[in-house]
């Protein structure tokens, strides 16, 4: 027996030495090089491409069979002047024996340094196609088994021009290693290669790193080990940065599965950061439905000047066919921060269901916003031309907490703001909003109520309530969704503060009074110069217990005592202050406003010892003003000053109220006065003429019965 076996060895070692004296001679004697011509000339009837095989080609049996390319090119179909694609160097090799066996097993393959221009163009065509056709073999060899022990490529660049797309894409430094690859998988795979976007412009690295790769083809199932994925560079100008990563990921053709699957995501810019972790628990599911125990995203983001940091949660479900994703326990828990102000604690939980096939939204949410109580529902269908329906309501809302306050004005006068509400034309909307206190500087109202439709391009907000400046406030509003909207507005103020109404939204405090203003209004324009200019309508005014800023009326009369005494006429410059003031217990006017023209024709303002009349116009275009006030003293007063404003009586002055809205100028027109208040003088003298001739015929009468009784 051991002569049987040895007998073998000598004769396997034999067969052994002589098929690698074989190899050595066939490798010493074949030039491999002299069939670059046919293999070249076949490219080009096959394939209509040109090949140069411009570097030798080298054969080599130790320390395994191989073969080594250099300097290899192919150019475009039908175009030998147009490079596709270009390899400085490669090389393969593999075992001779398995060979015999139908079975390709490579020891390594190696490739340093490519360039592949790839190009779609605008019918959507690749010019790779025609290396990708199959042609139809009779009779198919068997499928060759392979067995790859190490790859390495480096130094690859690749560039896409997507003429269809009209975007340039390119991937550089391209880097890929692996060992063991078979058809049942492969370890260590590492990838690497930089990545540039022309739309969106985007210039990133990509890294992947995978421990173990277990496939299998038939089933369609893949398990991966230890996943690590990383991309990191500009979105733009912003700086992105992800990171992936998976303990262990199962994939297969009916479904998925990992314990842990986890994303870390940041967009970081000059204006805005944003910072969030995705984090799925025991995830699982298959070509139909998938499925999380937990759904878990870390929130922590920057923008204009307001702050987020927010934990979400839910159990995810997600159905495949439909895109519907659902999140039934959903909470929502962090704080939000506008400016300096401080922290808002946010705590709400409810649902959210999402589905895209569908085009549905739905969602409802209850809980705490700043402590304070938030219930919100809303229903949205039909994507492209959104149907949405909502209800809001909050005990109280501080938006100055959430929204970041507006730049300071730098002085220099901008462009007027852009009014434009076309984005809205598709926009269909039956939304209600309850708020129990509601904040946003200069606003501080209470019982807010707001009922908003639009539809078919009409924005309509048939009722808006507010208690705020002491009294209560109430509209109605329409607005057409377009570029330059046209705006009407019925506004009706009862019992409020005109003053501070007037001071917060209009910059003018020379008003003061409580009352009631009710309009009808309507304004049209691209930008806010625009529709102050276009206003018209009309506004009734009646305001109780106030005062007229910048002039004492009662004051300027007594002034203009000595002048009209002397009849002296012309005009008069009255100083206006901050500190003089004209008191009324009533105070009644009516506007009519015509393409930013205000005109009034009835002003009455009533006090105990004046009263006033005035008409006029002011213009909203320039913010100047002409108003002509006639006031005069109409009783008598005690004490001091009591003489003098009995010669006053029934005394009318014209007040000229003329210039710009910030600063305007007062005047007396004393030629209009002593024209108004001769008639005035002549009847007052024709009195005391009658007085004096009653008064003279009495005593005459007197006198004549004392002389009938002597």
């Amino acid at each position: 027996m051991k002569q049987i076996v040895k007998y073998a060895l000598y004769g396997a070692g034999g067969v052994v030495l002589l098929g690698g004296g074989a190899l050595a001679y066939i490798v010493a004697t074949f030039d491999p090089n002299a069939l670059k011509p046919q293999i070249e000339q076949l490219v080009l009837d096959e394939k209509q491409r040109t090949l140069k095989l411009n570097g030798p080609i080298k054969l080599s049996i130790l320390p395994s069979l191989g073969a080594t390319l250099s300097d290899v090119s192919l150019s475009e179909r039908n175009a030998p002047t147009q490079q596709f694609a270009q390899i400085s160097d490669a090389r393969v090799s593999l075992q001779f024996w398995p060979l015999l066996k139908k079975k390709v097993i490579v020891d390594a393959v190696e490739l340093h340094g490519a360039q592949v221009k790839l190009v779609r163009n605008a019918q959507g065509e690749f010019n790779f196609a025609d290396l990708m056709s199959k042609e139809e073999d009779p009779q198919p060899n068997p499928p060759v088994d392979f067995d790859i022990s190490r790859i390495r490529v480096d130094k690859v660049n690749v560039a896409f021009d997507d003429q269809q797309a009209g975007r340039q894409m390119s991937l550089s430094e391209l880097a890929l290693a692996a060992d063991g690859l078979t058809l049942k998988g492969a370890r260590n795979l590492d990838f690497s290669t930089r990545a540039q976007v022309s739309k969106p412009l985007l210039d990133v690295q990509l890294k992947t790193r995978l421990d173990q790769l277990d496939m299998d083809t038939e089933a369609k199932r893949f398990e991966l080990d230890d996943l690590q994925s990383s991309v990191e560079g500009k979105l733009d100008t912003e700086t992105l940065k992800l990171n992936l990563a998976a303990p262990k990921l199962s994939l297969s053709g009916n479904g998925a599965s990992a314990e842990l699957l986890t994303l870390d995501a940041l967009l970081s810019g000059a204006a805005r950061k944003l910072d969030a972790k995705f984090r799925l628990e025991n995830l699982s599911g298959d070509s139909k439905q998938i499925a999380a125990r937990a759904f878990v995203v870390d929130v922590d983001g920057q923008q204009a000047g307001t702050a987020a940091k927010l934990k979400i949660s839910s159990p995810l479900g997600f159905d495949v066919d439909k895109l519907a994703l659902s999140l039934s326990r959903l909470a929502i828990q962090g704080d939000i921060t506008a400016g300096p102000a401080k922290a808002a604690p946010v705590d709400l939980s409810g649902h959210l269901n999402l589905g895209l096939q569908a085009q549905h939204l739905d969602t409802a949410l209850a809980g705490k916003l700043d402590g304070n109580g938030l219930n919100l529902s809303a229903d949205v269908r039909n994507f492209s031309q959104p149907a949405v329906r909502f209800e809001l309501k909050a005990d109280r809302l501080d938006l100055d907490r959430y929204i970041a306050p507006a730049k300071a004005d730098s002085g220099k006068a901008g462009p007027p703001a852009k009014i434009d509400l076309s984005a809205l034309k598709d926009l269909n909307i039956d939304g209600r909003i309850s708020v129990g206190q509601l904040k946003k500087a200069p606003l501080d109202a209470r019982e807010v109520r707001v009922v908003i439709a639009a539809k078919h391009g009409l924005i309509n907000v048939p009722l808006a309530s507010l208690k705020a400046f002491g009294g209560d406030i109430a509209a109605s509003a329409t607005a057409t969704a377009t570029a330059s909207p046209r705006i009407t507005v019925k506004p009706k103020l009862s019992n409020v503060d005109i003053h501070a109404v007037l001071k917060q939204f209009a910059n003018f405090d020379r008003l003061e009074g409580r009352g009631f203003v009710e309009g009808d209004l309507a304004v049209q324009g691209s930008d806010a110069t625009a529709m102050k200019h276009s206003v018209s309508g009309n506004l009734r005014t009646k305001l109780n217990d106030g005062a007229l800023r910048g002039i004492n009326i009662g004051k300027t009369l007594r002034d203009a005592k000595a002048t009209l005494a002397n009849f002296q006429g012309g005009e008069k410059t009255v100083a206006s202050s901050p500190s003089e003031k004209t008191d009324f217990t009533e105070l009644t006017a009516s506007l009519l406003l015509d393409q930013g023209l205000v005109s009034n024709k009835d002003l009455s303002m009533k006090s105990p010892l004046i009263r006033v009349n005035g008409e006029g116009e002011a213009d909203l275009k320039s913010e100047t003003v002409n108003y002509l006030i006639k006031a005069a003293l109409v009783a008598t007063s005690k004490g001091q000053e009591g003489a003098s404003r009995d010669e006053l009586r029934g005394l009318t002055i014209p007040v000229r109220v003329k210039g710009s809205f910030a600063e305007p100028k007062y005047s007396l027109d004393l030629s209009a006065a002593l024209k108004d208040n001769a008639g005035v003088k002549l009847e007052e003298k024709k009195a005391e003429v009658k007085q004096e001739i009653k008064q003279k015929a009495d005593e005459a009468i007197k006198k004549g019965l004392k002389g009938l009784f002597k």
